[in-house]
């Protein structure tokens, strides 16, 4: 007895300390503009994932089973099955991704997130563990709420966590207005469906109500369209599937009155935190809050104690759903009323032609092109990240495609995104259509079904933008599949079952143990280095500095970013040969992990030619400009490479000379190209950059026009140039026109074009390359 008090306090505790990690997360981590609490979070999970697995394989050669008693088993569905698929595809996806340093952090976060499905889908079923869930993360919402508001009154200040120019829009700890409202509109949702789907502890059901008018109070400031629409979807999807013991018609008219109790106090607390937040009201802003909070706390009160022993009577009366949708219409039609010109604003600001619609659909079509690459299995997490520059349409920056089921068809292909179906569908049978083994009045059965329709809106909302690039975020989704996988085991029949102890489970077991012990010393290793890396940047010193550096990447060879801070050290430690060298093996071990990386090949072409190193410089800036063909820089530089080299290897291999100057005329024709779509934009999809040349690339054009003897295109082409500010510019243009009239490459040695160039010195070098195209002549 006393033993199985411990084990049972124990298990509370548990659940108390998991929910309190869960409710820190979205405080510490956000994926996104906090690296490094991203790779804390994967250690931390990979540490409770590892121990839980250990102790699991030691526990089999403890407690063996007796002779003659009954094995175990363990029930198993093709949706783990599916999960399992989806976990191995960004595993192998490391032998061949895009970028491997993007690869293995999405293979550590998928290793991660074994931990909240497993955690829900075996022992989900303890009784208060969603519940506690669900309290951590409505207390979690509160402090976000808090911090996102009182930003806008210039308190708990945060960066980024409001946005009140050219509109109001609250972002909170996410420092992005539509996830912040996906975070809340999810809990919310969450909160409401518990509220109606457990008929215990009243008190506990108000304060989720208080907590959730704060949430949608927060749905409203954030100003996201998107989070709108969904909560709209998901809510309809909630009402459909609200069904109990008691019957449909109970859970729904029970959601719909605490439903309203929690929008008189959104809407409330929406219009005095809006008038706080523009006025700088510290005061005002602060009752607001509690208001939002209080405000349906009562009224929930106010209706279920005085009638608490009628409240199955009321809610079971055939009338009561039909007066209560009655009075949502009437209530509905008269908010319209009031609003309509809001409202008509807001739908007529939703168009197709506007720059955050029409992006998206550009991204998407750009996507299928990096799905194109590898359509089975994907390119590796991060594959947008790696090359969305080598196949966007125009000019633009993003790296996020901003769709989860996008980003999952470029990182695991058609196979992982078959593998995410079918670990959807519980998730959507759970909130939707329900089977009949978990419509009982359980609390637990209530709280796991609350938390499937927090998932549910979170995927929703991701369909459409980049929610998911905040790993808690995902985490939370994980958790709410776990939590629909484990109210599917209630189903008996379907699926396969194995033996607990048997050679498959202990198999799958110590692989799987083996992979997360290989994931958190990776994941530890991780951040190790980035503790290095904070040290060499508050180091002043260039040679500690370097070696901080290099011991960060000798921990982590294939981290692109300390690869290219190593280099930054060389160069910022002197210009000399050595170190442009070293910098320049640096940059190419690179681009080994890292082969779509224009910035980097772009970087490395201009340490080249500064070594003079033209014919590395043209390669690198060539493959620069393939990989991010709409960044003008990358092409000049490659024309510019390619022509010196050219002058440079006329004299030895003429052949090659003449191929290199073509090279550089067919960068030209495609710069051309890509200028021509530029210019074709429509208006309300502006560039992100000027798509003009750099300074001397027309000087450079013209060189090549000239040494395969086009004497009227080098004309042209210099003639770009006779005007530039550069000095130097503008007399090589001269010359090269001069050379041009006067017959081209056999004018070379022309007494009038000696005299020009005697008369200005700052030509004589480039007259002296110049020269070397005398030996393409016939």
């Amino acid at each position: 007895m006393q033993s199985s008090s411990i084990r049972n306090l124990s298990q509370h505790l548990f659940w108390i300390a998991l929910s309190a990690f869960i409710a820190w997360m979205p405080f510490y981590n956000n994926g996104v503009f906090f690296s490094r609490g991203h790779a804390h979070i994967d250690l931390v999970l990979l540490i409770l994932l590892s121990f839980y697995l250990v102790f699991r394989i030691i526990s089999w050669f403890v407690d063996k089973p007796s002779t003659g008693e009954k094995p175990l088993y363990v029930h198993l569905s093709w949706f783990d099955v599916a999960f399992a698929v989806y976990v191995i595809l960004y595993l192998l996806s490391l032998f061949y991704a895009a970028s491997l340093p993007l690869a293995v952090e999405g293979a550590l976060d998928a290793l991660a997130l074994i931990f909240p499905f497993a955690l829900m889908r075996n022992y989900g079923h303890f009784s208060l563990a969603s519940t506690y869930l669900l309290c951590a993360l409505g207390i979690s919402s509160i402090g976000i709420n808090a911090i996102g508001f009182a930003n806008g009154w210039g308190q708990l200040l945060f960066p980024s966590a409001i946005t009140l120019s050219p509109s109001l829009q609250v972002s909170s700890v996410f420092q992005y207005h539509n996830t912040y409202a996906s975070f809340v509109t999810a809990i919310g949702l969450g909160l409401m469906a518990y509220c109606a789907l457990s008929p215990r502890w009243i008190m506990l059901r108000a304060f989720f109500t208080g907590m959730a008018a704060l949430d949608f109070a927060g749905l409203l400031l954030s100003d996201s369209r998107g989070a709108l629409l969904f909560f709209v979807i998901v809510l309809i999807c909630l009402l459909i599937g609200l069904k109990t013991q008691e019957g449909s018609q109970v859970a729904r008219s029970r959601f719909l009155l605490f439903f309203a109790a929690a929008w008189v106090g959104a809407g409330l607390s929406y219009t005095l935190l809006r008038s706080a937040i523009l006025h700088q009201d510290v005061g005002n802003g602060w009752v607001a809050f509690v208001i939002g909070i209080v405000l349906p706390f009562f009224l929930v009160l106010a209706f279920s104690v005085p009638f608490r022993d009628y409240t199955s009577v009321l809610l079971s009366a055939k009338k009561t759903l039909p007066v209560i949708t009655i009075v949502y219409m009437i209530g509905i039609l008269g908010i319209a009323a009031m609003k309509s010109k809001s409202f008509l604003h807001k739908i007529h600001s939703y168009h197709v032609h506007q720059l955050s619609v029409i992006q998206r659909f550009i991204f998407w079509r750009d996507g299928l092109r990096i799905f194109a690459y590898n359509p089975i299995s994907g390119k590796g997490y991060g594959a947008w990240a790696a090359m969305f520059e080598r196949v966007e349409s125009y000019p633009y920056y993003s790296t996020q495609v901003h769709s989860f089921f996008m980003d999952t068809l470029m990182n695991i292909g058609i196979l992982g995104i078959c593998a995410l179906l079918f670990v959807l569908w519980p998730l959507l049978r759970t909130v939707i259509a329900p089977w009949r083994t978990i419509l009982e009045t359980d609390v637990s059965i209530a709280g796991r079904r609350a938390l499937s329709v927090m998932a549910l809106m979170l995927f929703a909302h991701s369909l459409m933008d980049w929610d998911f690039a905040f790993l808690s975020m995902e985490f939370l989704f994980f958790l709410g599949v776990g939590s629909a996988f484990s109210l599917r085991s209630h189903l008996s029949g379907q699926g396969f079952s194995v033996p607990l102890h048997g050679w498959l489970m202990r198999t799958a077991t110590t692989i799987t143990c083996l992979l997360c012990l290989a994931g958190l010393y990776q994941s530890a290793q991780t951040v190790h280095a980035e503790n290095l890396v904070r040290n060499a940047n508050a180091t002043l010193s260039g040679e500690g500095r370097i070696n901080l550096y290099a011991e960060a990447v000798h921990i982590v060879p294939y981290n692109t970013t300390y690869l290219t801070d190593e280099a930054n050290a060389f160069l910022a430690n002197g210009s000399s040969q050595q170190n442009l060298q070293q910098a320049i093996s640096i940059l190419q071990k690179t681009l080994h992990f890292d082969p779509y990386n224009a910035t980097v090949q772009s970087q490395l072409a201009t340490i080249a030619f500064e070594d003079r190193q033209y014919s590395l410089a043209y390669e690198a800036a060539a493959r620069a400009f393939r990989n991010a063909p709409f960044f003008p820089s990358n092409v000049s530089l490659a024309i510019n490479a390619a022509t010196i080299d050219g002058m440079q290897k006329a004299p030895s291999n003429p052949s090659v000379a003449r191929q290199r100057l073509v090279a550089a005329l067919s960068l030209y024709q495609q710069y051309q190209k890509n200028l021509s779509i530029v210019q074709h934009l429509p208006p309300y999809l502006p560039p992100m950059q000027p798509y003009v040349l750099d300074s001397f690339t027309f000087d450079s054009l013209a060189t090549a026009e000239l040494g395969i003897g086009n004497n009227q295109m080098a004309i042209q082409f210099a003639a770009k140039e006779l005007t530039n500010s550069d000095k130097h510019t503008r007399d090589v243009a001269k010359m090269i026109t001069l050379i041009a009239q006067q017959g081209g490459l056999p004018a070379l040695q022309n007494p009038t074009v000696l005299a020009f160039v005697k008369e200005r010195q700052n030509l004589h070098s480039s007259y002296a390359l110049l020269t070397n195209l005398r030996f393409l002549m016939p």
